[in-house]
């Protein structure tokens, strides 16, 4: 099937489906921990959905007369990636001809309008507006967009210089974007000539009075006050510009309101993602019939009617189509406590069933305090986290691609309504997506490097699955669970008027993740919704209840963390340290000024100047300071020393009541792994066997924990392999060239001893030899005139002497091989002229075609001369000959029963051809025709008057060492 019919038939309903759940009511009675037994399975699709057993419904506990919320309002072709950079340009470029007075309209080519935006992108990948002219571009241009033929690119070219280019120019000047490098300024001095020639009239201060306010006023640009008649007032700022001192500079004074570059720039520069509220406020019933009539307007049908399939083709129709304005809203992000939560809570809880899942386990009011939980440890009730947010959907209202709070589980009820399309892609694709969607919209990246984290870009799951990011889709009805996974990047839309509730929550498996996600929450500078490293040691504090596996990944998170946090404060040891209990503090008295983590170990801080706290990360790998002021001011603050963190743990489990599951086995586990890296300290110092060392690395597996004496294990055991094998490496007696780079680029990863450089040393110099004689054979391989045998048997005998295996040594080789043989051929033919022997000109041109390299072809040729000549010479005897016997045959001298013909050499018999060259006759039974394409006229063949000539095999010898070209017949 061809592509474009496969593209035509596509249809979201053929993306892969997630996975779906269905427990039985045993497993559902403990919900993380049937979450924790299907986790290896379930998150290959980043989403889930999970099918109540049959009977379990909750009733609906929302009092809908009192439920007032005002919804978000969605345009969902802004809400495209690669859309919203179309608006934002266009946007731009009309908020930058309007506030400079200029009334700017769109122009139409081909009986269309150009669309800018496509230009712009355009001529920015042929390298920019000074490219495109430079080397004659503007042809491609039209091509790139689609127009019909390349008549309008000179139209094309105007429209970008006079609409477009100044944007660009004033965009990369004033408003610091790095666009195409030849995106040059346009020439002031141009502007100042025509200036000399003409006088202004100021037609945005034609006022009487305003024409006073020019006197004693000096440009912000050259600080002069001449020119008058061509300085402009800000409209906003009232700061004075001569209108050729501008950059990009104006021709003449625009009409209209004017503003400066400064003020223009905060003016272009002031968008801001995310959705407007709507101005009226709901009551579910409203929300609904409000939500109900659009669809069935929209869709002309019933809205319970417009199947689910269409619903999706149009909703992307509409995501990804510019020309289309549609508008929806959407109540997002309600807070449950304040409005309400759909679950029975045992203050709403009036009936004995609303009681009974007023507990329920799966009541998301509760669900982050649930006993495997990990949130259970954060005391302050943030919404959305740990206190719910309810959502009330209509027809296309959505949610945009993105991650969980700190990579957080999340998990989604749908009360009631229609149904709610869900897409995810799971932690293993979330790397290639956020790869892809910085690749499809870089602009909106380069303004804000973590939008991903603000839920307002979406992606057509379609490009993903194009893309090879592997992507899932789902369908959430109502009663159904969705959960979705640490870093799964979901996104969704709803199909019709619904009712969601939604919370987050974390096992024990997330806590290493979580520690990931703040680490890269600094790379962005984005808020901390809790401090990660308070978690930990809230945790540690409240053993209560701890599970063993909980308890085991939370030992080895903190193993991770003291090692990093004492590293920090060994180099910062000459800064005056004070202690602090930083639970104390609000979150927003701990924030790094930098990078906006929440502190909570240790901060640096100037005591002249509190406020101004950062991060160890952000003074060291930064080098920024915290103020200006003494040095001495600078200190350390920090909670109490928490060098024993590592061994707090076990010690606070032997002290709790004997309920505790497992305490003997986690006591008796941090005893082996205490002993473990004792002795693993001990032999890292010292020199011992391969095989040593890997006895550790198989005693380390048993006991389940990453440390990082193993690592430093492994490292070590790659050192001593790397040696063994580069020792071994350079015994052989040919290398080559894969093996050395492979090592060393292998032995870059080692610390330097004297050993390793050696190695290293050897390793480079092999390199750089054949490097050399590689760049030397092929040097003499192209060169002219070409090498002898004696430079190419010499270049054979170095490269013996490297021991390498070198790519170009046996085309070497091979040639010269080939070039003594023709040697050899050449002697014997030598040898058999001076026995007077005849050489033919066609075995003597194949030898001078092959002797084309270190071969010297001077008596080849003239022996070819010889021959050649010699070939001539008998041709006009044979073709004499027959044109004798011929003009005899005419006169009757003889019969033509008496002679014989063709290379048979019998008389006249059947259908004959003659050769137009050497005359004689040919049987057609005896031979076959073929035309010759390329055949040149010579003396012999100025009586060949037809543009067709037959020629029998022997002659066409004769015919190649001629001059014109000819078609001819040859006779084999």
């Amino acid at each position: 099937m061809p592509k474009a019919s496969a593209e035509k038939e596509w249809k979201f309903s053929m993306l892969p489906k997630a996975n779906v759940f269905h427990p039985t009511l045993e497993e559902f009675a403990n919900p993380l921990k049937y979450i924790s037994s299907i986790r290896e399975v379930a998150k290959t699709t980043g989403i889930i959905k999970v099918v109540p057993p049959e009977g379990w419904a909750p009733p609906f506990s929302v009092d809908i007369a009192k439920f007032l919320f005002t919804p978000r309002v969605q345009k969902l072709n802004e809400l495209e990636a690669k859309s919203r950079c179309h608006f934002q340009f266009m946007e731009g470029l009309a908020k930058f001809w309007h506030l400079q007075g200029v009334d700017v309209k769109i122009p139409h080519v081909e009986y269309k309008p150009l669309d800018m935006y496509a230009l712009h992108k355009v001529v920015q990948d042929f390298g920019g507006y000074e490219k495109c002219c430079s080397s004659k571009k503007w042809s491609a241009v039209c091509k790139k967009l689609k127009f019909k033929d390349r008549s309008p690119a000179n139209t094309i070219r105007q429209h970008y210089e006079k609409i477009v280019h100044p944007y660009i120019v004033f965009r990369r000047v004033h408003c610091g974007e790095n666009l195409a490098s030849d995106e040059k300024n346009i020439t002031v001095e141009l502007i100042k000539e025509k200036m000399e020639k003409t006088e202004y009239k100021h037609a945005n201060n034609t006022d009487d009075k305003k024409e006073l306010l020019y006197e004693n006023l000096f440009c912000k640009v050259c600080k002069n006050g001449d020119r008058d008649d061509a300085m402009l007032l800000c409209d906003e700022c009232d700061e004075p510009y001569h209108i050729y001192c501008l950059n990009p500079p104006l021709e003449k004074i625009p009409s209209g309101e004017w503003r400066c570059p400064v003020c223009l720039a905060k003016e272009i520069d002031n968008r801001q993602f995310g959705f407007e509220q709507a101005k009226k406020e709901y009551t579910l019933s409203q929300f609904g019939q409000m939500a109900d009539n659009f669809k069935s307007r929209y869709f002309k049908m019933q809205a319970s009617e417009v199947p689910i399939d269409r619903v999706e083709e149009e909703f992307w129709r509409l995501v990804c189509c510019v020309d289309e304005d549609v508008a929806v809203e959407y109540g997002a992000d309600l807070l449950s406590s304040e409005l309400d939560s759909g679950f029975p809570t045992h203050q709403n809880a009036k009936t004995d069933i609303a009681k009974e899942y007023a507990d329920d386990p799966w009541n998301l009011t509760h669900f982050a305090d649930l006993e495997e939980s990990v949130l259970k440890y954060i005391t302050e009730p943030i919404s959305g986290v740990k206190i719910p947010w309810v959502y009330v959907g209509m027809v296309f209202s959505s949610f945009c691609w993105h991650v969980e709070d700190h990579w957080t589980y999340s998990i989604n009820y749908q009360h009631w309504g229609e149904s709610k399309v869900w897409y995810g892609v799971p932690d293993s694709g979330a790397q290639d997506f956020e790869d892809l969607i910085k690749k499809e919209a870089p602009e909106l990246f380069t303004k804000e490097p973590s939008l991903m984290h603000q839920l307002v870009t979406t992606l057509s799951p379609k490009l993903l699955h194009d893309k090879g990011v592997p992507v899932y889709t789902l369908r959430q009805l109502p009663g159904d669970f969705i959960i979705t996974f640490p870093r799964a990047y979901h996104a969704g839309f709803n199909s019709g008027f619904n009712f969601n509730e939604a919370c987050n929550f974390a096992t024990a498996d997330w806590i290493p993740l979580g520690r990931q996600c703040v680490d890269q929450y600094k790379e962005f500078g984005r808020y901390n919704v809790f401090s990660h490293e308070e978690l930990l040691l809230r945790m540690v504090s409240k053993t209560d209840g701890l599970l063993l596996d909980m308890a085991e990944t939370l030992y080895n998170d903190l193993l991770v963390t003291v090692e990093r946090e004492l590293g920090q404060r060994e180099s910062l040891k000459h800064i005056q340290t004070e202690f602090l209990e930083f639970e104390e503090l609000p979150d927003e008295k701990r924030v790094c000024r930098m990078c906006n983590c929440t502190m909570f170990l240790s901060s640096i801080v100037c005591s002249c100047h509190p406020g101004n706290v950062q991060c160890y990360n952000c003074t060291m790998f930064l080098s920024s300071i915290v103020c200006s002021c003494h040095p001495g001011n600078v200190q350390c603050v920090t909670v109490p020393c928490f060098s024993a963190l590592s061994s707090v743990l076990v010690t606070q489990v032997t002290e709790l009541p004997c309920h505790v599951p497992d305490s003997t086995l986690l006591q008796e586990h941090y005893v082996r792994i205490v002993d473990f890296t004792e002795r693993c300290d001990r032999a890292l110092n010292k020199k011992l066997a391969k095989s040593q060392y890997e006895d550790m690395l198989k005693e380390s597996r048993r006991l389940e924990i990453d440390l990082p004496q193993i690592h430093a294990l492994k490292q070590e055991i790659k050192k001593i392999q790397w040696i063994e094998d580069v020792t071994e490496l350079l015994k052989r007696a040919t290398i080559s060239f894969s093996d050395l780079q492979e090592g060393l680029c292998e032995g870059a990863n080692f610390p330097n001893t004297k050993q390793i450089e050696d190695l290293r040393d050897k390793l480079e110099d092999k390199l750089m030899a054949g490097q050399r004689w590689e760049e030397k054979a092929q040097g003499l391989l192209s060169a002219r005139p070409r090498p002898t045998l004696s430079k190419l048997h010499k270049l054979l005998k170095e490269a013996e002497r490297l021991g390498l295996s070198l790519p170009t040594a046996p085309s070497v080789k091979s040639i010269m091989v080939k070039a003594m043989d023709w040697g050899k051929t050449l002697s014997d033919i030598k040898l058999e002229q001076s026995k007077g022997h005849y050489t033919s000109v066609k075995q003597l041109e194949g030898l001078l075609l092959k002797g084309s390299l270190s071969n010297d072809n001077r008596p080849l040729e003239e022996s070819l001369r010889e021959s050649t000549a010699k070939e001539f010479t008998e041709m006009k005897k044979r073709r004499g000959a027959n044109m004798l016997r011929t003009e005899q045959e005419e006169k009757g001298m003889i019969s033509e029963d008496d002679n014989v013909y063709c290379i048979c050499r019998r008389g006249v018999d059947g259908a004959m051809t003659q050769c137009d060259l050497c005359y004689d006759w040919f049987h057609n039974k005896c031979v076959s025709i073929a035309k010759h394409k390329d055949v040149k006229n010579s003396d012999i063949m100025k009586d060949v008057k037809s543009n067709k000539a037959t020629v029998c095999g022997p002659s066409t010898r004769t015919i190649n060492h001629t001059t014109t070209s000819r078609q001819v017949l040859i006779i084999y």
